[in-house]
């Protein structure tokens, strides 16, 4: 009973590791760019670059950031 209690939470925490994947960004090289437009079609663009962060994907889906 015991080895499988301990089975269970092994495999229970196992998946949580495998499913989400955190990943820390390289800021020297991850930027964000952007672009606007208005109805009078003028636009303008822009773009960002970051001091710290990480990216947690799910499935190669992006779950937080």
């Amino acid at each position: 009973m015991k080895t499988i209690k301990s089975l269970s939470i092994i495999l229970l925490l196992s998946s949580f590791i495998i499913s989400a994947q955190k990943v820390d960004l390289n800021v020297e090289k991850s930027t964000v760019k952007w672009a606007g437009k208005k109805i009078t079609n003028s636009s303008h663009s822009g773009s960002l670059k970051f001091k710290s962060g990480s990216v947690t994907f799910s499935d190669d889906v992006i779950e937080t950031w």
